[in-house]
C-alpha cells in the first residue's frame, strides 16, 4: 500500500511549490480528521468551532473560516515563511511528493 505523501512530512523540511520556488520550512503538520465539526454544526455549535479554529490558525486573513474547516478535515502543512512575516497553510492533498528532506507541492504558494 502506498503511503500518502503527508505522512512522510516532518518539521523543518524545506517546502518547494509547483514553480520550483522555495517557499519556507515546515513548521507543523496535522493529519486530517474527516469527522471534524463543520460549519453546518453537526458536532458542535458554531461559536466553539470558530474558537477552535482561531486557536489553530489565529486571526490570519489568509485563512477564511471555511478554508480552516476544510484544512482540519483533510489535514495540512503549516509553512514558516519568515520573509513574509506570516505562515501559509496548505491542505494535505496539495503535497505532491516528498524527496529526501524536501516537500514538493502541486500548487504555487504566494
Amino acid at each position: 500500500m502506498i503511503m500518502p505523501a503527508i505522512e512522510q512530512v516532518h518539521e523543518g523540511m524545506t517546502v518547494i511549490d509547483s514553480n520550483g520556488d522555495e517557499v519556507g520550512k515546515v513548521r507543523a503538520i496535522r493529519m486530517g480528521d474527516p469527522e471534524a465539526a463543520s460549519s453546518d454544526g453537526q458536532s458542535m455549535p458554531r461559536a466553539p468551532m470558530e474558537d477552535f479554529l482561531t486557536g489553530i490558525f489565529g486571526t490570519s486573513p489568509d485563512v477564511s473560516p471555511e478554508q480552516a474547516e476544510r484544512l482540519v478535515r483533510v489535514g495540512y502543512v503549516q509553512i514558516d515563511r519568515p520573509l513574509l512575516g506570516r505562515d501559509a497553510f496548505v491542505a494535505s492533498d496539495r503535497v505532491e511528493r516528498v524527496d529526501d528532506d524536501t516537500v514538493h507541492l502541486n500548487i504555487v504558494v504566494e
